[in-house]
């Protein structure tokens, strides 16, 4: 067992970039780097199932019922090492808004209203969050039936999104 272990230690060390002599620099170039970085997340990522050829969207919708809090607060990375240093997020919200898809406005504002009175709700109770723990972000929206029945009269589609925000320290509660 100790062998194997010290053989799989050994065999990662001469991976590395040290090993193989590359040269440090105190000035990467973070352009390339950012878009290998960005590359590989294209190439690996599964963002959904497209069951029963749901998608892409066929032209009859018009009109987005967004439920889950991510799809308005999106929540980009976690905390502590986790901490994601993003140039820009977009939605799902925005996504869909810039696609040309109107989003079920009162569903919409019912969403931004509870997030930013989470937000400010919590800023209230403890000051100014430590950037380890990253940005707030409050507990999924409870949505009331009427909501729901009222979101599938008027808009042709419906996506649902799910977050959970963890890292260290942040998503362990004793």
């Amino acid at each position: 067992e100790l062998d194997r272990s010290v053989r799989r230690i050994l065999q990662l060390a001469t991976r590395s970039v040290r090993h193989r002599g590359d040269s440090y620099s105190d000035t990467p170039d973070l352009v390339a780097s950012a878009n290998v970085a960005l590359r590989a997340a294209h190439e690996s990522i599964v963002l959904l199932e497209n069951r029963n050829s749901a998608l892409p969207l066929d032209g009859s919708v018009k009109c987005v019922a967004l439920f889950g809090n991510a799809s308005y607060d999106f929540l980009e990375g976690g905390t502590g090492s986790g901490e994601v240093h993003e140039p820009y997020i977009i939605s799902p919200a925005e996504g869909f808004e810039a696609c040309g898809y109107a989003i079920d406005a009162p569903l919409a504002e019912s969403y931004r209203t509870y997030i930013r009175e989470g937000v400010e709700a919590d800023f209230a109770r403890n000051g100014e969050r430590h950037w380890f723990f990253g940005r707030f972000h409050p507990a999924e929206m409870t949505i009331e039936d009427g909501e729901i029945v009222r979101s599938a009269t008027e808009a042709d589609v419906a996506v649902v999104t799910f977050s959970r925000q963890a890292g260290e320290v942040g998503d362990r509660y004793d």
